[in-house]
């Protein structure tokens, strides 16, 4: 089935964000889906440069391509990032197509119903079929109101050329973390845990980490998956050590952190909260271990024989070659297809 789709250009920066959304879009290219246009993100240095912008010509050219298109099978990411004027042009052609969302982040969720979402939640039921996280986020927007009939994707891909080297046995006691560390309170605690860290990420000072805390540096997406050394990665959100705290860490209950798939595809064995939503994906696939408190790390390390290890190695491995290659956003398309097929 040959759909249309929305094909996107995020602004450049070394984030999980950027990564996701252009795997997407490279494998809506791959399948054969026609781009009905091409948005590119624009950021504003200055209230010139927008006034710029919203009196261009491609920029009209653009929005008034979009209203012509009527009743067309297409799929886009969600939410839609970018200026106002786009956004708005955007949504306008969500609501008069045949529309399946592949959905990346929700203010629904994340402020989990203290924020104004109504427009959210209308602009999700208006669509044929969401493709989401995973079935607690199901859950989750069912309680919200969303009626759309929605697929788990389970997990999101890594598009790599290559596969990383495989992992060996040395440092496999280091415990990685990587992405935005200014947000990630939590590492300002880990000191008095006896066990190694190495980070990866942008952070303002780094200095201000413990003797056990090693800073990498920050490496762009398609980069880092073969600048990870260690022997797990760590998965964990808030301002505490004992639990995941706070608005990020109720909402790693029910999504799928992209770091999730950056660990696979570098062929890490991975370590989560207890109660986050990828821990039962952990625990089925056999791909690492779950914690209520970041301090059992030391002794659930030490537990890990060097044969345990290379058995969980060998488990991701087995995941790794699907998440570089997009099988997981490839099979909820189909299944999303299918969904149009029987309308």
């Amino acid at each position: 089935m040959i759909l249309n789709y929305v094909r996107e250009e995020p602004a450049a920066g070394n984030h999980a964000g950027n990564k996701a959304r252009r795997d997407v879009d490279k494998i809506f290219e791959r399948r054969g889906y026609v781009a009905v246009e091409n948005i590119i993100e624009t950021r504003f240095n200055s209230t010139l440069e927008k006034i710029k912008y919203t009196f261009n010509r491609e920029t009209w050219k653009k929005i008034f391509r979009l209203r012509r298109l009527v009743r067309l099978n297409a799929v886009a990411q969600f939410p839609v990032y970018g200026n106002k004027l786009m956004r708005a042009a955007l949504n306008n052609f969500f609501g008069r197509n045949h529309m399946i969302f592949i959905v990346h982040d929700l203010d629904a969720l994340r402020h989990f119903g203290t924020a104004s979402t109504a427009d959210e939640i209308k602009r999700l039921n208006r669509a044929r079929a969401l493709i989401v996280h995973n079935e607690r986020m199901m859950g989750a927007l069912f309680g919200l109101g969303v009626r759309t009939p929605m697929i788990p994707l389970e997990l999101f891909d890594y598009l790599l050329d290559n596969p990383p080297p495989p992992r060996l046995l040395d440092n496999r006691n280091k415990i990685i973390f990587a992405g935005n560390l200014n947000k990630s309170i939590f590492l300002r605690l880990l000191e008095p845990i006896r066990a190694e860290f190495n980070l990866y990420g942008p952070i303002a000072d780094s200095k201000i980490f413990g003797a056990n805390i090693n800073y990498v540096g920050s490496f762009a997406p398609d980069e880092i998956p073969y600048k990870l050394d260690g022997g797990f990665g760590l998965i964990w959100d808030g301002d505490s050590v004992e639990t995941c705290t706070g608005a990020f860490g109720r909402y790693l209950t029910l999504n799928n952190p992209h770091k999730l798939s950056l660990y696979i595809a570098a062929g890490l064995p991975v370590v989560t909260w207890k109660e986050a939503a990828i821990a039962d994906f952990i625990i089925k696939n056999d791909i690492g271990f779950v914690v209520d408190s970041l301090r059992e790390l030391p002794s659930k390390l030490q537990s890990i024989t060097d044969a345990r290890y290379q058995q969980l190695l060998d488990n991701v491995a087995r995941l790794q070659s699907k998440v570089i290659e997009g099988f997981y956003t490839n099979r909820a398309l189909e299944q999303a297809e299918r969904m149009l097929r029987r309308e």
